[in-house]
């Protein structure tokens, strides 16, 4: 159980990493929602996901996804104006401003190390009674 605990953590802490990564060296942009698309996560909730279209900085369009799904519904519609960041690198790599909230390092990273302590704590405990046996 610690080890599936531990496995969760660390996914969350990759994503936490890798949403500072991009938000420190992304690249900022104004687009347009042109869809929300929507699926479901591992629970079976309804997750949306923006799609944007905006220019990079030699003036190419191109398009992006929000990196994090909103559940229930999303804050924009079809046409809004955002402010994006997206990865020098890999331009599908978009973080909507006002929709990727819910990928905050303070709440993912906290949310990380809680969930990593908590996996420590089982995996201690599951040793401690092996070694009373």
């Amino acid at each position: 159980m610690g080890l599936v605990i531990g496995g969760g953590a660390s996914l969350m802490l990759r994503e936490t990493l890798r949403v500072r990564w991009l938000r420190r060296h992304g690249v900022q942009a104004w687009g347009v929602i042109t869809a929300i698309r929507t699926d479901t996560d591992g629970d079976g909730d309804l997750q949306h996901y923006p799609q944007v279209n905006y220019q990079l900085p030699d003036d190419t369009p191109t398009s992006g996804e929000a990196m994090t799904g909103s559940p229930h519904s999303c804050v924009y519609e079809v046409g809004d104006e955002v402010d994006i960041i997206h990865h020098p690198r890999d331009p599908s790599q978009t973080l909507v401003h006002g929709h990727d909230g819910i990928a905050n390092k303070w709440a993912f990273g906290f949310a990380a190390l809680i969930t990593g302590l908590t996996a420590a704590l089982c995996i201690a405990t599951g040793l401690a009674s092996l070694a009373v046996q």
